[in-house]
């Protein structure tokens, strides 16, 4: 076997040869490689590899045999053109700036030219079209979408396929030598977010075998074809919903075509009240717009990240059987009846023995103050029906640096708790990485609300009513 590099190229030209591949039937039993690089019937060289330097132009063939020790002898040949290179194709048409669509036509052209023999005829040319479809920028795998041989011009119909992916457009040119070039024009499509929302918000969907929590968006390539379906039931919070319907009208698993401008497909569920309640007598209920009390004037002196403080309670606070007379307030959105020593950022799901216990959690989660956070209470009523409030207000979540999120805990003087919030947009703001409910002081009994679920609102009061009040 013989490989030359290179084996064409401008004079004077050095070949690097090599006959490394070359092999016997009996191992071993190669005695001699000889090497006439002119094919002139004179040995130039032996050795398993050597090079030349073609000094003028021309074609010349390059010859290697190889012996062995019975005197048995093989050859191989390759064509060595100085003076000349390989054609260079251009692609005409379309151009990188073109944008594709699911179904689209795209034409396309080209031609090459050759140094030697110039312009090359149509039958010199080859396409090759291929699909990259890319599990990230830099990891992609290619399908093969069509071939064309002997032809200048053409067309083909923009493929299907799932997003991020890209066309690739190769023109090969072949001159009468043999001597190959090739060129690769990228194609992008165009794309569109379609966006996946469900009412009440933070029900799962499904799109093109993906889960998705919603609300979420996904980029697609417009004209694709997207299988959108709404699993169900689910629960969410203390609830159970069932589907109900789609917005577009379609059943609850249907194919919907990528549009020319961002569009939302939203999934009605209709929801059942769910079991909220502990074996103490705690329950819980959810109750929208309800206005948010303001705290203040009074503020604690928390700052930073992770941080406590203790404050004393107006009256006495009636939790599991118990009557507390102060409270912990952490920066994390917690508030506990027992010393938790120290600030607690990782939200567990309830009930957790571990510290905190004795607590309310209006909104656990890693949260952090920034110069315009504060943390204030309140006293407001008259006895017997006075209220406690600690107010959270414009908190930072961390590694969110733009959210703000407002939340407040109200304590009536017979036992009532009242969790409710403003300032919440999306995501995180609205509890996906939050616990919320109430834990007694063992850590052996709770009432969980929410843990990390999209179930927040504005204005929308969690109230946790004690089994004397029911």
């Amino acid at each position: 076997m013989l490989d030359a590099t290179p084996t064409s190229g401008n004079a004077p030209l050095t070949v690097s040869f090599d006959a490394v591949g070359s092999s016997d039937p009996d191992p071993g039993d190669i005695l001699e490689y000889q090497w006439d690089f002119t094919n002139d019937g004179t040995i130039d060289a032996t050795g398993l590899t050597a090079s030349h330097r073609y000094p003028a132009v021309g074609t010349y063939t390059a010859r290697l045999r190889v012996v062995d020790f019975a005197g048995l002898s093989a050859t191989a040949t390759v064509q060595i053109r100085v003076g000349t290179a390989a054609p260079v194709p251009v692609i005409d048409t379309p151009t990188a700036a073109l944008r594709w669509s699911v179904g689209d036509t795209v034409t396309f052209s080209g031609r090459a030219a050759d140094p030697q023999q110039g312009a090359l005829p149509a039958s010199a040319l080859s396409w090759q079209l291929v699909q990259q479809h890319c599990s990230t920028p830099d990891n992609c795998h290619s399908h093969p979408v069509r071939e064309l041989t002997g032809t200048a011009a053409g067309s083909f119909l923009a493929p299907d396929h799932e997003y991020p992916s890209y066309l690739e457009l190769t023109l090969t040119a072949r001159d009468s030598g043999g001597l190959t070039g090739s060129t690769t024009l990228r194609l992008d499509p165009k794309t569109v977010n379609i966006a996946l929302a469900t009412k009440p918000a933070g029900l799962r969907l499904n799109m093109n075998g993906r889960n998705f929590t919603t609300p979420n968006s996904t980029q697609v390539i417009v004209g694709s074809t997207n299988t959108i379906s709404a699993p169900g039931p689910q629960t969410l919070g203390p609830a159970t919903y069932t589907f109900e319907g789609w917005s577009d009208g379609g059943a609850a698993t249907h194919v919907v075509t990528a549009p020319t401008a961002a569009r939302t497909y939203t999934a009605t569920y209709d929801g059942a009240p769910g079991s909220c309640a502990d074996t103490f007598g705690y329950t819980c209920r959810a109750q929208a717009a309800m206005p948010f009390v303001p705290a203040g004037p009074s503020e604690l002196p928390l700052t930073g990240d992770n941080d406590g403080a203790s404050v004393s309670l107006p009256f006495p606070v009636p939790f599991y059987g118990q009557n507390y007379s102060r409270a912990w307030v952490d920066t994390n959105g917690a508030m506990s009846f027992v010393d938790p020593r120290g600030s607690w950022p990782t939200n567990r799901p309830l009930p957790n023995a571990a510290t905190p216990n004795a607590a309310l959690y209006p909104f656990w989660d890693d949260l952090v103050m920034h110069p315009e956070s504060r943390i204030r209470t309140a006293v407001v009523g008259t006895a017997p029906d006075r209220q406690f409030v600690v107010e959270w207000r414009d908190m930072g979540l961390s590694g969110a640096p733009a959210a703000r999120i407002s939340f407040e805990v109200v304590i009536s003087e017979w036992g009532q708790i009242i969790f409710n919030y403003a300032a919440l947009n999306s995501g995180r703001e609205l509890g996906n990485s939050a616990t919320v409910g109430i834990e007694n002081a063992t850590g052996t009994g709770a009432v969980q609300y929410a843990y990390n679920q999209l179930v927040l609102a504005n204005n929308k009061a969690i109230i946790f009513t004690p089994p004397a009040a029911g």
